[in-house]
């Protein structure tokens, strides 16, 4: 049984704490969202596989260990 992936919309809340405000961009791999968070309000992006990457073993392992590096600055 397969899950359908989609990105998130404004006003969506993912992970139940941060709330879509608006895309930000997009590229080849992934799109940025600016979000909020819903109880400290706290201003935040957050980076989204594309859905059809999301089904990709080398792809979500690529994108894990860009977000690692990113996390480390």
């Amino acid at each position: 049984m397969s899950q359908t992936l989609t990105l998130p919309s404004s006003g969506d809340v993912v992970d139940g704490k941060f709330r879509v405000e608006r895309k930000l961009g997009e590229g080849g791999t992934s799109s940025i969202y600016a979000v909020r968070h819903v109880i400290t309000e706290k201003a935040f992006a957050i980076k989204w596989l594309s859905p059809e990457l999301a089904q990709n073993p080398l792809a979500i392992e690529r994108f894990v260990h860009e977000a690692k590096v990113c996390g480390r600055f």
